[in-house]
């Protein structure tokens, strides 16, 4: 049986609007299993002439959320040249999943599953890996729920 794990973030606050925040590179790792099998990630070019291996675990309007070994990340639309998806077509499991961005530039995407007034708390099960994150109001810049912003 999988048990749930909440996970209360304290983060450092600034006050950026989302489209202040440009692609933060992951750290660089190689292979964090060597035996395990690869899932086979998705290409992205960005305009500024990188190309990063990723997997797309979200999107809303603005932006995708994007993995690489649980890193989770933010990539706006608007810093994108063009994606090779790693089946030859955009996958379907993107479409409906919520997604943050909090004002770090951190990311998730998923399902939000509690919205609460007191405390200010959302709560958003990971599409990635099942987990339950409690994230403060004061720490989210943007919420996206079913493709909408709110």
């Amino acid at each position: 049986m999988m048990k749930k794990i909440s996970i209360i973030f304290v983060l450092g606050f600034w006050f950026f609007s989302a489209e202040a925040f440009a692609f933060k590179a992951f750290s660089k790792v190689n292979n964090v299993c060597a035996t395990c099998v690869q899932e086979k990630a998705h290409e992205i070019d960005l305009k500024d002439g990188v190309t990063i291996r990723t997997i797309v675990d979200g999107e809303n309007p603005n932006a995708y959320v994007v993995s690489r070994y649980s890193e989770l990340r933010w990539l706006r639309r608007d810093e994108i040249k063009s994606i090779k998806w790693a089946k030859g077509s955009k996958p379907a499991k993107l479409v409906g999943p919520d997604t943050l961005l909090l004002k770090n530039g951190i990311a998730f995407a998923g399902k939000i599953i509690a919205n609460k007034a007191k405390p200010a708390l959302i709560q958003i099960k990971s599409a990635t890996n099942g987990f339950t994150y409690s994230l403060f109001e004061s720490q989210i810049e943007e919420i996206y729920q079913n493709g909408e912003r709110i």
